[in-house]
């Protein structure tokens, strides 16, 4: 019995990756003949307007600096909590 329940789990296996993965074409898709038109045939050259001049580059940003410290005990911007002119809170 267990053995018939294994060999019939594999010939399903089986037959799942012998399914073909062929998909049915969309309704409203191209055919093989335009498709091959539109890869064959050259693309239209996009034409680019004359005598503009090229559009000025935007300045790059400022790189980032760090954050000033903030002491861990106090909170107070400017200092860390080795430094804390404040006594320690616990």
């Amino acid at each position: 019995k267990q053995y018939q329940d294994i060999f019939a789990a594999n010939e399903k296996e089986k037959q799942k990756h012998k399914r073909s993965t062929h998909r049915i074409p969309h309704e409203e898709g191209l055919t093989r003949e335009e498709a091959q038109d539109l890869i064959i045939s050259p693309a239209e050259p996009v034409e680019q307007p004359i005598n503009q001049p090229p559009e000025p580059a935007a300045p790059e940003p400022a790189p980032r600096s760090q954050a000033p410290p903030r002491c861990t005990n106090c909170q107070i911007v400017g200092h860390t909590r080795r430094s804390c002119p404040s006594p320690i809170v616990i």
